[in-house]
């Protein structure tokens, strides 16, 4: 009993993790994003359209949504399932188009995810430290 109970659990905390990083996922500001970028990549070929690139990108971003707990090493046969199922028109195949799922994937991958982490500032006393998110901006969290 206690370790069917246990295995319940994990798998409600497992899920609830899971939606927490679904959650944090904008899938219209990530479009907008991918479609005003997609040709400095440096894996874009001259003379392609956003729409042969957009499934590749939807499929890094809603992929990370949904495993985004995970490695892309362990969930890259899934996403290039996922990429089948959902590729619509464009003419790249997997190959061509993981580029793109990986580039989406990374960029949410490289927003912070971590606990606030101790940083000194100049306006703060000598040994006194603020608690601050990890986001490079510098400043305090009253200043975002």
């Amino acid at each position: 009993m206690g370790t069917a109970a246990g295995i319940v659990a994990g798998a409600v905390v497992g899920g609830l993790a899971g939606k927490g990083v679904a959650e944090k996922v904008n899938p219209t500001a990530e479009r907008e994003y991918w479609q005003e970028n997609y040709r400095n990549e440096p894996y874009y070929q001259e003379g392609r359209s956003f729409e042969d690139y957009e499934p590749g990108y939807r499929t890094g971003y809603e992929g990370y949504g949904r495993y985004g707990e995970r490695s892309w090493d362990d969930v890259k046969a899934e996403l290039q399932r996922d990429y089948e199922k959902n590729r619509g028109t464009s003419e790249l195949t997997w190959d061509e188009a993981s580029h793109a799922t990986r580039a989406a994937w990374e960029r949410l991958g490289r927003r912070p995810r971590q606990a606030p982490v101790e940083r000194v500032t100049a306006r703060q006393g000598e040994g006194q430290a603020e608690m601050h998110d990890d986001c490079g901006c510098g400043q305090g969290p009253e200043r975002r």
